[in-house]
């Protein structure tokens, strides 16, 4: 073993030495696995972003109530008389003044200009309740919430980013009444951050839709489980709604976007790493066409047929790490952090804020397509090697 091993270092550094003669297709190679890796880890990093987003980190996250049919808030209708029913039930717990933890909350739309564009995009706004604050693990890091009635803004971190003059103490005008930022926040949810937050009161008398309210969070008694709340809702005949864990809405929520980026990703990555695979292949077969009278040399001289196979093998690994490494580099560099948002695949049909994240799991997978571009592009040359006889090698090129 210590010398097959030896004889595969020798080798290597011969073969390493030589990439002068093969500059050009040995720097095909280092492009096409920059090119193959960042293409992957951008795309991933997209879906990874949105999920860190989307996914609460409370322990409780509460559960979600829509109207029966309504795949989300915005097209979610619950009338009070439902909600005072549900407010009623005896699984939902209670706050320290004995009130049920229960947010009945309004959901709509707003018209808002976003940083760096010039057409104006979606925005979520939601009307709240005192105990939203709490079923949301809502912090505020600057300022206030918005008083009872009057027309003010809690804004989420997110969209204070993304949003122009929602700066504290900024106004803005939203459905023809002009609205003042007097906080900001953090949450829980990072979706719940792209939002801006009004007293519902206040809400309902701009939209003049006072009598029903979108969605309703709750947070049920201990030992309470989240399907036996919903049986009880949908047991009861006057009520038209349906209770769902407020994790596995969110989760929801992304599953299309994420679906189709991993979906988008992997199959480009498929295709542009069956290019950079082909010109390893391309390398390693003329490191071996090239030098097929050394190799007779070599296997003369006694060096074994598998210490050529595994260095032929590891030149092209070298190089496609080499290509992957910078790549995967490049691509944190660029996208890890940066901030976008997208209205394409929100059930909500809102500008959802999110950055780019670059997980170790993507890095994970970025240093394993370069190993497989690699070994998909010397295998074959290095068996070739396996099997030249050395009378016929040595007699290559006389």
């Amino acid at each position: 073993m210590a010398k097959l091993i030896a004889q595969i270092q020798l080798l290597l550094a011969i073969s390493l030495a030589g990439l002068k003669q093969r500059r050009l297709r040995a720097v095909t190679t280092v492009v096409g696995a920059i090119g193959v890796v960042a293409m992957l880890v951008s795309l991933l990093s997209i879906s990874e972003g949105y999920q860190k987003v989307v996914k609460t980190t409370g322990a409780d996250a509460g559960v979600r109530v829509l109207m029966e049919g309504a795949s989300a808030e915005i097209s979610s209708s619950i009338p009070l008389d439902e909600v005072a029913l549900v407010r009623r039930n005896d699984a939902i717990a209670s706050d320290a003044d004995g009130k049920p933890l229960l947010a009945a909350e309004r959901y709509t739309t707003v018209k808002l200009s976003s940083q760096n564009q010039t057409l104006e995009v979606n925005a979520p706004m939601r009307g709240v309740e005192a105990a939203s604050y709490v079923l949301n693990g809502i912090r505020m890091v600057a300022g206030r919430q918005p008083e009872s009635g009057r027309r003010e803004l809690a804004v989420g971190r997110l969209a204070a980013q993304r949003f122009d003059n929602l700066g504290l103490g900024e106004q803005v005008k939203i459905t023809n009444s002009i609205w003042t930022v007097v906080g900001h926040f953090e949450s829980d949810s990072g979706l719940t951050e792209s939002e801006l937050w009004a007293d519902s009161g206040a809400l309902a008398s701009t939209t003049q839709r006072a009598d029903v309210v979108q969605t309703l969070l709750v947070k049920l008694n201990d030992g309470v489980s989240v399907q036996s709340f919903a049986n009880a809702l949908d047991n009861d005949p006057r009520l038209h709604v349906y209770a769902i864990d407020q994790k596995d809405y969110l989760e929801k929520q992304s599953g299309e976007l994420t679906g189709f980026v991993n979906t988008l990703g992997y199959s480009i990555t498929l295709l542009m790493a069956m290019g950079a695979g082909f010109a390893a292949l391309g390398t390693s077969y003329a490191s071996v066409s090239a030098r097929i009278r050394e190799i007779g040399t070599l296997k003369a001289l006694g060096f074994r047929s598998e210490s050529i196979f595994y260095a032929v093998i590891t030149e092209s690994l070298l190089l496609t790490i080499l290509g992957g490494f910078i790549g995967a580099v490049g691509a944190w560099w660029i996208f890890d952090g940066l901030q976008t948002s997208t209205v394409l695949f929100s059930n909500n049909y809102t500008q959802v804020a999110f950055a780019f994240d670059v997980s170790p799991w993507i890095l994970v997978q970025a240093a394993l397509l370069a190993v497989g571009i690699g070994m998909a592009g010397s295998l074959y040359p290095a068996w070739h090697v396996l099997n030249i006889p050395v009378s016929q090698a040595s007699a290559e090129r006389r």
